[in-house]
């Protein structure tokens, strides 16, 4: 989407700012509007077997969340959730659809970047089956700091803010004890530190070594 459609987007909702936890809808709401992200970072959320968060994306500047109720108009297939505070538009069912078809570019833009999340659920359902909680926390970490495992060579800490164990545990698909136990080895080998809601990477290549084999 082009900063121009995106402008144009951004006019024809209602500007909203959120506080980091606010829910900007729930799994199973009936809600058709979406959502375009100016500022801040979102969590897209189910609810495990066990009654676990699960996170099964993050969402972040320039992009759009919940465009697919106003184009199905079915419920809610996962809740967002503020994960920073959020400054954005609310946008009605009604003008969304309008707005696709003024701009059939963005219609095809929203249906590839569909067609890429389910690409990337396919790719955690394998990593989920086939990687050690060991090798999940480790490519997590690097994902949310927003580095690639495959290009390590960055020697400066990385800070991932404003996380806890739970949440961590929800990204990586794991228990949060199995997760605590992941984090205690790693700042073991002095690969990390943590703090309060904090975590930093202070050795990129050897976290990112860590996602090719098991701990």
């Amino acid at each position: 989407m082009s900063a121009e459609e995106r402008a144009e987007l951004q006019q024809l909702g209602i500007p909203v700012n959120l506080a980091a936890g606010t829910v900007l809808f729930s799994e199973g709401d009936t809600t058709t509007h979406a959502v375009l992200i100016k500022e801040g970072q979102v969590k897209v959320v189910s609810t495990g077997p066990q009654g676990q968060e699960v996170v099964l994306a993050t969402r972040g500047p320039s992009e759009v969340v919940g465009e697919m109720a106003p184009l199905d108009g079915r419920p809610r297939s996962a809740t967002v959730v503020a994960v920073t505070p959020v400054e954005g538009a609310i946008v009605s069912a009604d003008l969304f659809n309008a707005f696709l078809d003024r701009h059939p570019r963005v219609m095809r833009f929203l249906l590839l970047q569909v067609a890429q999340r389910l690409r990337d659920a396919d790719h955690r359902r394998v990593d989920l089956a086939t990687l050690t909680v060991g090798a999940r926390v480790a490519a997590t970490l690097l994902e949310l700091a927003g580095l690639d495992p495959r290009n390590p060579d960055q020697a400066e800490a990385h800070p991932i803010p404003d996380i806890s164990q739970t949440e961590l545990a929800g990204y990586v698909g794991a228990s949060r004890e199995a997760v605590a136990k992941v984090l205690r080895e790693l700042r073991t080998k002095k690969i990390i530190t943590t703090g309060r809601r904090s975590i930093v990477i202070d050795d990129v290549p050897a976290l990112a070594a860590l996602t090719r084999m098991n701990m």
